[in-house]
């Protein structure tokens, strides 16, 4: 799937689209692939480079587009979700820029809820950025729908 498909998954105008290509999902994990980590007109570019902290961005929105799938697969469409929390962010790497060749994203759903106490219901996934089979970062993010 390329990426004008995922234009119409994301909530994102196709000039935030960071994804290329989704290669491969199911009902537990989305694998995406990328090149726009090394285009410097990528909107998330600071004149110095992709921080790795973007990496986070390029999680979200295989997270978005996963859940899309998901809804379109059961005939609805998916609410409108946030980010809400990120734990365990590991980055393996200062920049994102400096990594030659395409980017995979993975997103692997890991239950649902905050924690205790939370008062809402959301969706967490671990998300993992690799280069040629090298993990660049990681991290647990949480999206809660938005009312």
């Amino acid at each position: 799937m390329g990426r004008e498909a995922i234009v119409g998954l994301i909530p994102h105008g196709e000039g935030m689209c960071l994804l290329d290509q989704i290669t491969y999902w199911d009902a537990e994990r989305i694998v995406c692939r990328t090149a726009t980590h090394r285009d410097p007109n990528n909107p998330l570019h600071d004149g110095d480079g992709l921080p790795a902290l973007c990496a986070l961005e390029y999680g979200a929105q295989a997270m978005a587009a996963h859940g899309a799938l998901l809804a379109r697969s059961q005939g609805r469409s998916a609410p409108p979700g946030r980010l809400v929390s990120v734990r365990e962010a590991r980055f393996l790497a200062p920049r994102l820029d400096t990594f030659e060749d395409a980017l995979e994203v993975e997103a692997r759903a890991g239950g649902s809820g905050a924690g205790p106490g939370a008062g809402f219901g959301g969706h967490a996934y671990h998300i993992t950025i690799s280069c040629g089979g090298a993990l660049i970062a990681s991290a647990r993010l949480l999206v809660a729908a938005v009312a």
